[in-house]
Parts: structure tokens; C-alpha cells; sequence
């Protein structure tokens, strides 16, 4: 409601400062806070960021760690269970290839094994046969005999040859293979300790930098 005197009763209900006098502001005050603020932020920043540097240094030590390979485990799982399945010392070792051709050797041998020990039966049911037959019937029994054991002599000398050589080469290989892995892995991480935790950076890398732009052909001088 207007008072009954009217708008200069309304000026006179509103009291202003005298002139010369400044008011009282709070800003002073606000802004020593924000400041205040601030450096507890930028301090608190700087220490995050010391602790995630800190922190990715033992990381990347750990990690350098975790990817070396043991001479002894290595050594240790080509004996066993390496006797059944050959390579597996080099499998762990790093080095996959050599594991599959070591694999490929005991294949090799067993089934020739497998083939010594069909000849085997097959021999012996010749001599089965042989010892039963007269005349010429005994006599190509005898010779079905010689030859299936030979066949069994020859597949199983065969097979033995390349199934204990591809064992004993694993037990051989193997603690040398997990070496060269760990002074390949140190040479990484002493040249690019990021490079070498992730082994497909090259290749991001280089599939995701752009090339450079190509220049198109001057035209040729008649055409100018």
C-alpha cells in the first residue's frame, strides 16, 4: 500500500548512506576464500599427479617383472608334463614357434610308433599263421613274418628317434629361450618403457597417424 503522503513519503522510508561513506562490502572477504580454494586445489593436484607418477614407475616395474620368463620353470615343464606333450618349456618361454615344430616332431614319432605297432600285430599273426601251415604256405608265412619286423623295427626306430629328440631338445632349449626373452623384454623397456607394456603400440601408432597430404601434378608447360 502507498503511505497517505504520497511518493515522498515512500523516498523518505528508504534510507541512504550519507555521501562520502563507502559501504561495507563482503567481496574482500569472498575473494581471500577463493584464493584460499584454489591453492588447496592446485596443491592437491600436484600431489595426485606425483602419486599416479610414482605409482605407473613401480607399475611398469611390476609389469616388466610379470612378463619375464623363469630358466628353471622353463626347464621344469619341459620334464613334465613336457614328456607327453613336447615344447611346452619354449611354449612358456615366449618362443611359440619352436613349441609348434617341437610339437610337430612328437606327432611325428607317434605315429610312427602307431604304425610299428600295427606291423607288430600283423607280424605276429604271420608267425601265428607260419606255425601253422606246411610247404609253401609256411614258407610265405615266414617271409610275411620277417618282413612285418622289419617293418616294426625300422617305424618303431623311427619314431622313438623323433619322439625323445623332440623332448630332449625342449629340456635343452627352453632355459635359454626364457634368457633371450628377458634381455629382450629389459632392452624394451630400456628403449620405451611404453612401447614394450603394450606390444601393439607400433602398430596403433602407426595406423592412426595420417598421412601426409599429396601434392597433385604440375600441369604441364603448353597447358599454362
Amino acid at each position: 500500500m502507498v503511505p497517505e503522503n504520497g511518493p515522498e513519503a515512500v523516498t523518505a522510508a528508504i534510507s541512504f548512506p550519507p555521501r562520502g561513506k563507502r559501504l561495507v562490502s563482503c567481496a574482500p572477504a569472498q575473494g581471500e576464500s577463493l584464493h584460499r580454494k584454489t591453492a588447496v586445489l592446485v596443491v592437491a593436484i600436484a600431489m595426485g599427479i606425483g602419486g599416479c607418477a610414482s605409482a605407473s614407475g613401480t607399475s611398469s616395474s611390476e609389469q616388466k617383472e610379470s612378463f619375464e620368463k623363469s630358466p628353471l620353470l622353463a626347464e621344469v615343464l619341459a620334464i613334465f608334463p613336457g614328456i607327453f606333450v613336447h615344447g611346452l618349456g619354449n611354449l612358456y618361454a615366449g618362443n611359440g614357434d619352436r613349441a609348434q615344430e617341437l610339437m610337430g616332431e612328437e606327432g611325428l614319432g607317434l605315429g610312427a610308433l602307431g604304425v610299428a605297432t600295427g606291423l607288430g600285430f600283423l607280424a605276429a599273426e604271420s608267425h601265428r599263421h607260419a606255425d601253422h601251415s606246411h610247404g609253401a604256405e609256411e614258407i610265405l608265412g615266414r617271409i610275411e613274418e620277417a618282413s612285418g619286423f622289419l617293418g616294426v623295427a625300422g617305424f618303431a626306430g623311427f619314431g622313438a628317434v623323433y619322439f625323445f629328440d623332440s623332448w630332449i631338445r625342449d629340456m635343452i632349449e627352453a632355459p635359454g629361450a626364457a634368457r633371450e626373452r628377458n634381455r629382450q623384454i629389459k632392452r624394451a623397456y630400456d628403449e620405451s618403457p611404453a612401447k614394450a607394456a603394450d606390444p601393439n603400440a607400433a602398430t596403433i601408432t602407426s595406423a592412426t597417424t595420417p598421412s601426409p597430404p599429396r601434392t597433385p601434378p604440375a600441369p604441364p608447360e603448353g597447358s599454362r
